[in-house]
């Protein structure tokens, strides 16, 4: 709760008028990328490595000096190799495992400390799409059965998130993520269950939806915005 509380002070502050900057009208690409690499090499057992990468752009426009509003982008991928079922007919699982696109709008509120640095928060709705594929070993003890797994899902949320930036120059921000909550989130998955490799389907969906106010702060990350020539 004393979270919850911070929070909201939060955006009760930075919804305060400001004198500092003057932002109405700037239209402006925010971006940020992560990417990740990995790989081992056991003594005994083939080796394995793992790569993906997430990509967010937001597209907005200043409506006042301390109000702007816009959309989402954002777009991910895994994948690897890795070996199945190792102590028996191993078995190597290679290439794409998993993908992921979003649309979403969002409204932010600034409070400008100065020319230079301020704070912004405010709430978001997101849908997203979301492919994954995984393999699975079930075994009794003396036999060993593979499955692989694909999951379709469908993600609506609703978010709050706060950051901070810092003015590099006219044309560029650096922005950092300080907490973000999601109060309401909504999923429908299908599921579609492989035994390999014979081809017995077994295919089951499902709908889950919450109310979960918690928030997670501090919520480290950093984006770069870039503003367009008026």
């Amino acid at each position: 709760m004393k979270k919850i509380f911070l929070f909201t002070l939060l955006i009760l502050v930075i919804s305060n008028s400001a004198v500092f900057a003057q932002m109405d009208g700037k239209r402006f690409i925010s971006g940020s990328l992560s990417v990740g690499l990995g790989s081992t090499n056991p003594k005994d057992n083939p080796s394995s490595n793992s790569y993906g990468y997430n990509i967010d752009i937001g597209l907005g426009k200043f409506k006042t000096n301390t109000r702007a509003s816009g959309w989402n982008l954002s777009t991910s991928l895994t994948g690897g190799k890795r070996s199945v079922n190792p102590t028996r007919a191993p078995l190597i699982v290679e290439g794409i495992n998993g993908i992921g696109v979003g649309v979403g709008h969002f409204w932010q509120y600034y409070k400008h400390f100065s020319d230079k640095f301020g704070i912004y928060g405010g709430p978001q709705v997101n849908l997203n799409y979301t492919y994954g594929k995984t393999t699975n070993v079930q075994s009794d003890g003396t036999v060993a059965e593979i499955y692989e797994v694909k999951q379709n899902s469908i993600f609506l949320s609703l978010g709050l998130d706060a950051g901070a930036y810092y003015k590099l120059n006219e044309r560029w921000w650096l922005l950092g993520s300080l907490g973000f909550s999601q109060p309401f989130s909504a999923k429908y998955t299908l599921e579609n269950t492989v035994k390999l490799p014979d081809s017995d389907d077994l295919i089951k969906n499902s709908f889950t939806y919450g109310f979960n106010p918690s928030i997670t702060f501090p919520s480290v990350g950093l984006g770069l915005r870039y503003f367009f020539k008026d």
